[in-house]
């Protein structure tokens, strides 16, 4: 027998490496495909409401008639035109300015499916993707608000209440809102009618995702200027079942769980406090998102908000947002303001304010049945609200120390 005809032959190899190239082509092919359909598709209800903000920054300028460019043709040779300035664009996107509304919602049951629950937290985001620069607006859940569009057999009942309510009252476990979006359309539809406020985009997560959402990106780092004691009045056991437990002045690196003890103290503080407290959170959640490791987590963290939050974003909108915008934001581009509310002191001896909040009692609709009762609430000037939200909007807001306004603290070198 020859050399040549004991030498296997190539081809079986190479009908093999064809045959995986092609299903790894195939793989890949159907994989693009499944990621179009789902890349511009929003992962829930839209809200369905008009929004201030324009879909691109270039207004397109409209072709002369015929007629017209007739009569623009000159009898003479004209002078050269005069260069005009380039107009700015976005640094991302193809919009100047986006508004989301942002909602912590808690149910004691942490209800997944959205059915319930109260927005225990109620921020408005201003993006401004042109210098870029975030401004975060709290919106105290205790605001005294009119819910508009709400089902006729329960009209008369679900009148007046509680900002945080218009969520719960939205949800498909109530189902009072006649609009789009469930709970948080009915919460973005209450903010337009009171405040004259619109959103574009909605993000609303349970205290479990917020908790899984930073165990997935290795917990985070919060520097506190003083000890912060999460017990309540009179309790001296620090024990997760009586409180919610003690932090010690200095760095506090905190899980999921820690994270959300600490967003929720509020016995021995102030809602100025527990916001701020809150604001410190969001800035460290910033900063452990920039750091490289954390991106070996993208898929799981994304995961996590389509499978168990409620937004109208597009997955491109959220990749966007986390791979364009986010790396352009400094420190000191995000500021958090608040809107002032004077103490039961301040209203006793000098009067109901024009240009704050103030505390007071009336009715609001209640949580089973819809019937009225009395209860704590925040009032305000309604002119003196649309004045500040105008100038929110405008990007004109003067941080206000403190209110608990600024920026992201400037915290000391992690050890």
């Amino acid at each position: 027998m020859t050399e040549a005809q004991n030498t296997p032959s190539p081809r079986p190899k190479r009908r093999f490496l064809v045959v995986v190239l092609i299903v790894l082509a195939a793989a890949l092919l159907i994989t693009g495909i499944v990621l179009a359909s789902i890349w511009n598709r929003p992962m829930g209800v839209g809200l369905g409401l008009p929004t201030a903000t324009p879909t691109a920054i270039n207004t397109p300028i409209p072709e002369p008639t015929a007629t017209q460019a007739a009569a623009a043709l000159p009898a003479t040779p004209s002078p050269s035109p005069i260069p005009t300035a380039t107009q700015p664009k976005p640094v991302c996107g193809d919009i100047p300015v986006m508004y989301v509304l942002v909602i912590g919602a808690y149910d004691g049951a942490q209800d997944t499916k959205y059915l319930y629950g109260l927005a225990d937290v109620v921020r408005v985001v201003r993006v401004d993707f042109m210098k870029p620069s975030v401004q975060v607006l709290t919106l105290p859940r205790d605001l005294y608000v009119h819910f508009p569009d709400i089902r006729e057999d329960r009209a008369e009942r679900v009148q007046w209440g509680k900002l945080n309510q218009a969520y719960f009252f939205g949800n498909p476990g109530k189902n009072y809102y006649t609009g789009a979006g469930e709970g948080p359309g009915l919460l973005a539809r209450t903010i337009q009618e009171n405040f004259g406020l619109s959103v574009d985009h909605y993000g609303a997560i349970n205290m479990l995702v917020f908790t899984d959402l930073i165990d997935i990106i290795g917990g985070i780092d919060v520097y506190l200027p003083n000890d912060v004691d999460g017990r309540p009045i009179g309790e001296e056991s620090t024990s997760p079942e009586k409180s919610h437990g003690y932090f010690f002045a200095g760095w506090n690196h905190m899980s999921g769980y820690d994270a959300e003890s600490f967003v929720r103290i509020r016995d021995r503080y102030s809602d100025m406090v527990r916001s701020q407290h809150q604001s410190w959170v969001i800035c460290a959640i910033k900063n452990k998102l920039e750091e490289p490791a954390v991106w070996a987590n993208l898929l799981k963290i994304i995961q996590s908000v389509l499978e168990r939050s409620q937004t109208d974003f597009t997955v491109g909108q959220l990749f966007d947002l986390g791979t364009c915008t986010l790396p352009k934001l400094k420190a000191s581009d995000i500021q958090f303001f608040s809107l002032p509310v004077a103490t039961n002191k301040e209203v006793e001896t000098q009067g109901i304010p024009t240009d704050k909040l103030y505390p007071a009692r009336d009715m609001v609709a209640e949580l089973d049945n819809g019937s009225p009762a009395m209860s704590y609430v925040l009032k305000y000037d309604p002119e003196w609200i649309k004045t500040f939200i105008d100038q929110f909007e405008a990007g004109t807001l003067q941080p206000e120390p403190s209110s608990g306004d600024g920026g992201c603290p400037d915290w000391p070198p992690h050890p």
